[in-house]
């Protein structure tokens, strides 16, 4: 079986590489090149852009060290603290029973993943730090209101990754083939397309609203190793993901009840 085998910081590169390249092809669309570059917020542009360049090479080292489930388990604390930030830098009001869903939604993490239990070391110091960068990251489009285009918003992220990367895809990388190009530009567009729909989402909903959907990884997760590779989800796993179903849907009832009152 031919493998994948080039190194996390090319798949980095290539990723955010082929993003930029898409978002600047479909700018005109997105609110414009001359607008993006016009932008007042260069200052909260330059703080997305540091959070967001080491978050993925800090995620490589955790998941090098540490089992896929502790990672994630630690990682899926990002909408606790997206929902904390907003409610604290943009005085977003969270009500005590969207942050029990958000609390819930975390439970189901821990009972689909059941994560081994580790103490405080290197590892768990790394992704703790990624899953604050992606909350300040996120939290920090409710800042910029709604005259930011849309293009700024995954731009600017991206190439600061790209940038973080670029050296270390040179200098550990090699060319990939015809096949395996195809692939790398594909999860770039794919990159891209999650990136910007993010961003929007946290323009667009409350932290509080938007922040626990980033659990429902687990389940794209779990339909791509039933579809790919043949992996059936175990009771666990079910009663995991019918758990963060439930509280997603639970706080889009709160959201749409909150708006009609």
């Amino acid at each position: 079986m031919r493998q994948f085998d080039y190194s996390a910081p090319q798949i980095s590169c290539q990723y955010a590489l082929t993003a930029i390249v898409l978002l600047l092809i479909c700018s005109r669309s997105l609110g414009g090149l001359q607008a993006t570059l016009g932008t007042v917020h260069r200052r909260l542009h330059l703080l997305r852009g540091l959070v967001s360049a080491p978050t993925q090479a800090l995620n490589f080292y955790a998941f090098s060290k540490m089992p896929m489930a502790n990672v994630y388990a630690v990682i899926f604390l990002t909408p606790f603290l997206t929902a904390l930030l907003s409610a604290w830098f943009v005085r977003e009001k969270v009500r005590p029973i969207q942050w029990c869903l958000i609390a819930l939604g975390f439970v189901g993490v821990v009972i689909a993943m059941r994560p081994d239990i580790y103490g405080f070391s290197p590892p768990v110091l790394a992704v703790l730090v990624t899953a604050l960068f992606g909350s300040i990251r996120n939290a920090s489009v409710r800042l910029m209101g709604d005259q930011e285009t849309p293009l700024s918003l995954a731009l600017f992220p991206a190439l600061a990754i790209s940038l973080a990367t670029f050296l270390p895809a040179l200098t550990h990388g090699r060319m990939p083939t015809l096949i395996d190009s195809a692939f790398l530009t594909l999860g770039g567009a794919l990159y891209a397309a999650g990136l910007l729909l993010t961003c929007l989402g946290f323009r667009y909903a409350p932290a509080a609203t938007a922040a626990p959907f980033h659990y429902t990884q687990i389940l794209w997760a779990m339909l791509a190793g039933m579809w790919f590779f043949g992996d059936s989800p175990d009771r666990w796993t079910m009663a995991g993901s019918l758990v963060i179903i439930g509280t997603g849907l639970a706080l889009i009832r709160q959201q749409a009840n909150k708006q009609s009152n």
